[in-house]
């Protein structure tokens, strides 16, 4: 799945005192089901006929509730229509397209700061995507600690 198909990439957090992991992710393509629910597309390859049949609806990252001490599916894009493998074609186009207008000088779309503000749907604490310096809360002494990082 080329076409501007983002890496799906993770990283560890580790508590300082308990020594307590949890890894949040994020860029998870996925498509959905016959009855609507969200499936991951295996990445980097679409490994079931359907998932290619189905192509890319949009991504999802799993994001950290510590009230719930529970990852949570957070969907950060997600497209009107899929788009597939045989379309990488027009978004490499319209990435040329971007970059002569950048080369000539013209302004290009204006750049938004992500921010991430998303709640629990369980509990409606507060969701987040970084964990550093978090306090545990399983131990409740220490602090998360950013660990390894991942890209697939």
């Amino acid at each position: 799945m080329g076409f501007g198909y983002r890496c799906a990439s993770g990283t560890r957090y580790k508590c300082n005192v308990c020594g307590y992991m949890v890894e949040t992710s994020e860029n998870w393509a996925f498509y959905r089901n016959v009855k609507g629910r969200i499936k991951t597309h295996m990445q980097p390859l679409c490994l079931s006929q359907w998932a290619m049949e189905a192509g890319v609806k949009g991504y999802y990252q799993s994001a950290y509730c510590p009230a719930c001490d529970r990852l949570r599916k957070v969907i950060t894009d997600e497209y009107e229509t899929p788009r597939f493998e045989s379309d990488k074609h027009k978004w490499f186009d319209e990435f040329v397209a971007l970059i002569k207008k950048l080369c000539n000088g013209e302004p290009s779309e204006p750049s938004v700061e992500r921010s991430f503000e998303h709640t629990c749907p369980a509990c409606g604490g507060k969701l987040y995507e970084h964990l550093d310096k978090l306090s545990c809360p399983r131990c409740k002494k220490g602090l998360f600690k950013m660990g390894d990082h991942w890209v697939c």
